[in-house]
Parts: C-alpha cells; structure tokens; sequence
C-alpha cells in the first residue's frame, strides 16, 4: 500500500515535504507559480515580448 508510513516514528524534518515551498504550496499552486515566472521572464527578457526563434 503506498502513502507515508506510520508518521509516529519519524522526525518533524523527515514528515516535510521536499521541493520549493513545501507544505506553504500544493504541487499545483508551486507549478503555476513556475510557470508565471518563467513567462514572465522570458518575456522581460525579450524586447518584443516574442521569441527569437
């Protein structure tokens, strides 16, 4: 059966999510955050706001 084992026996910072802004984040919220930034990036990064493909 997947899951957590039984969490009694584990320290606070072994039961901590491990990724960028764990459990202040769900995974979907820590991705969309991801993706505006990188959007965002990328568009400041080019002066017309398009690709230079």
């Amino acid at each position: 059966m997947g899951g957590v084992s039984d969490g009694r026996k584990l320290s606070a910072s072994e039961k901590r999510v491990e990724r960028l802004y764990g459990g202040y984040l769900c995974h979907a919220c820590l991705r969309e955050a991801i993706l505006r930034w990188v959007v965002k990036g990328a568009a400041a990064s080019s002066p017309t706001g398009q690709s230079s493909a």
